[in-house]
């Protein structure tokens, strides 16, 4: 991947009055006009392909297909709860000893 960068920024240079061309999804045209930012799938001047749509959608498949977030979100209230009920088994100990 780096290496891919660096021959990108050895190549052609990108000068005032070249045309540039970004691709964003039909999604992401509901935020036109607001000040959110977008997702830009395709970036390309004058014949050379900064960002490639291609390699963009096969990681988007990719995070999507992940099931990592769900992991995440289940981690924290799993944890809540055992810290609560630890601590709950602490202080019912430390009444009972008293």
């Amino acid at each position: 991947m780096e290496s891919q960068i660096e021959s990108l920024l050895t190549q052609n240079t990108v000068v005032q009055g070249d045309t540039i061309t970004f691709t964003i999804s039909k999604g992401q045209l509901k935020k036109s006009g607001t000040d959110d930012h977008y997702l830009v799938t395709s970036i390309e001047s004058e014949g050379t392909i900064y960002l490639d749509k291609d390699e963009v959608l096969k990681i988007e498949r990719k995070l999507a297909a992940s099931n990592a977030d769900y992991y995440f979100g289940l981690m924290y209230p799993v944890v809540g709860l055992f810290v609560y009920f630890r601590w709950r088994l602490k202080q019912t100990k430390t009444a009972a000893n008293n």
